[in-house]
This record gives structure tokens, C-alpha cells and sequence, in this order.
């Protein structure tokens, strides 16, 4: 029988000194590159959005997902999605904290 897990995450990170850097212009990309890279890395996503100074991630992950990697990951990717695909100029920046929660089976809908 093959184990069963259910581990849920609440992300939560800004950007560079909390300054309003994600503009309505990148927001898709953003969220189109961080939903992809936790999808590559076995995670579901269940809730993903935030405003012009951070963004809040809610996923299923696997129990073999470091939560340091994933964070790392998924901001990199956003990054990277940003400054070569999406807007070629804007200015977008992650701090290097970030928040994670674990959250009750209960709690998601």
C-alpha cells in the first residue's frame, strides 16, 4: 500500500521593502510562472493571488518537497518569467524572507 499524505502550505512573500513592484502589467505572468514551477515540482495549487507588494500560495505538496526549495523556486521562476518574457523593464524584486504555515485539511475548501 503506498503511503498517503495530505500536506498543505500557506506561502506568503514580498517584495523589496514591501514597495508596490507587482504591477497589474506582470501580475498573469507572475502567477502563470509561480503556478507552473509548483506544479513541476509535484505540488497542486490551490490558491494563489496578492496584491502590488506581495503574494500569498496555498498548495498541496509532496512530503519530499524541501518548503525552502519550493519558496526559492517559485520566486526565481517569477523572476525569471518577468524580466525576460513578460515586461522587459519592470523593476521586480523578492526579498530574501518568506513566510510558510501549515494548514489544517479542515481549513481548505
Amino acid at each position: 500500500m503506498a503511503p498517503y499524505t495530505e500536506l498543505y502550505i500557506h506561502c506568503l512573500w514580498a517584495t523589496w521593502d514591501r514597495l508596490p513592484l507587482l504591477i497589474p502589467e506582470i501580475q498573469p505572468g507572475v502567477y502563470a510562472a509561480n503556478r507552473a514551477k509548483c506544479e513541476n515540482l509535484g505540488c497542486r495549487v490551490i490558491a494563489l493571488g496578492g496584491i502590488d507588494d506581495h503574494v500569498h500560495l496555498l498548495a498541496r505538496c509532496t512530503p519530499t518537497i524541501n518548503p525552502a526549495k519550493l519558496i526559492g523556486e517559485v520566486k526565481g521562476a517569477s523572476l525569471h518569467v518577468v524580466t525576460h518574457e513578460v515586461l522587459l523593464d519592470a523593476c521586480l524584486r523578492w526579498q530574501g524572507s518568506y513566510d510558510i504555515f501549515t494548514v489544517g485539511k479542515r481549513s481548505v475548501p
